[in-house]
């Protein structure tokens, strides 16, 4: 029984690693994919089907004997236990191709129940940690509007780009989620895009912020999140200050222009609101809204800056805000902006 238990909880861990590092693996059940045509207007990549997934309670109890084997650190081992990865297959472009929006859709199941998703590129290492592979484009609740670029901008795909979308689901039961049981369900990404031969764009660069605790520690399979102190209101974890290498602040080697970002926070668990500092002074808050009738639904909009301008040198960090009422330091804490940008 012991040993089904630890192989349990190791399978968990080791499907978390994978969602976090949005690495290349093959996953099982795979689908196929829709390459690009000369045609096409759309590039939809659909993840694995899950065959099922069921409600948990999302909250460690110390009296579940599987929860009991993570004792040392179970908020980041167990939070997700009964959440499922899935992955698309490896996907190249089949012509450049300019990418003009991205937007996620959940096939035959809530969408309330993706909790995160991302698109990689699994042949490139990321900007901030290169233990992750270089994404292009990722959302996460309580984000739930397309990425739709303004004119003139796109991402470029060269011929040959290999692309693999990654998505992971969880349903937890009231008040954290919807709970109920779900079969035979997938999600995919869907790209607008137009041939690279098209009128000339101007590219975009994503990079993805996050504040942790383990700096860059996805590749041993930890959740990248942060903790805060018990009894605490407005509690602000802020990367300003942070030393190089730490994934809550990028320097740009350019000059350039952020054209689109966006936030992720759990404000159903504390979380009030996610700064974008510049060289240490706030130029834009993400605030979430409850938008009602659940506990659990709530809003994160885009962020379209008119005229943000940075120099070459500058450093973007990131702060989060939680408040923790109760007694007990909550280790699950997340902050993390994503955001595109271009050179001049």
């Amino acid at each position: 029984m012991k040993r089904s238990l630890i192989f349990l909880l190791g399978s968990a861990i080791l499907g978390i690693a994978l969602v976090l590092l949005l690495g290349r693996f093959p996953a099982p059940e795979s689908i196929p994919f829709r390459d690009a045509s000369p045609t096409a207007e759309e590039w939809a990549l659909e993840s694995a089907h899950v065959p099922l997934l069921t409600p948990h309670i999302h909250e460690y109890d110390p009296t579940d004997p599987d929860e009991a084997l993570a004792q040392e650190d179970p908020a980041k081992a167990l939070v997700f236990l009964h959440g499922r990865p899935a992955d698309s297959e490896v996907a190249t472009a089949q012509q450049d191709l300019w990418v003009k929006s991205f937007r996620v859709i959940v096939n035959n199941a809530p969408e309330k129940i993706l909790c995160h998703a991302g698109l990689i590129r699994p042949d490139e290492a990321g900007p901030v940690c290169p233990q992750y592979r270089d994404e292009l484009f990722a959302t996460a609740l309580p984000v739930t509007e397309p990425v739709v670029f303004p004119e003139p901008y796109g991402m470029f795909l060269p011929k040959g780009t290999p692309l693999q979308f990654s998505a992971f689901f969880h349903n937890p039961l009231p008040p954290f989620g919807p709970g109920g049981t779900y079969e035979d369900f997938s999600a995919s990404v869907v790209m607008e895009t137009v041939p690279g031969s098209a009128a000339a764009r101007t590219p975009l660069e994503f990079v993805r912020l996050h504040i942790e605790d383990n700096l860059c520690a996805g590749a041993q399979g930890a959740v990248p999140a942060f903790t805060v102190p018990p009894a605490t209101q407005h509690y602000e974890r802020s990367g300003a200050d942070a030393v190089a290498g730490d994934p809550s602040r990028y320097v740009f080697a350019r000059d350039g222009r952020v054209v689109v970002w966006g936030a992720h926070l759990h404000p159903w668990e504390g979380g009030e609101k996610v700064t974008a500092l510049l060289n240490g002074d706030p130029v834009a808050e993400f605030v979430p809204r409850y938008v009602g009738p659940d506990p659990w639904t709530w809003e994160l909009p885009l962020q379209y800056p008119e005229n943000l301008t940075v120099q070459a040198g500058d450093v973007l960090s990131i702060s989060a805000t939680y408040s923790n009422p109760n007694d007990e330091v909550w280790n699950g804490a997340h902050g993390m902006l994503g955001f595109w940008f271009t050179a001049l």
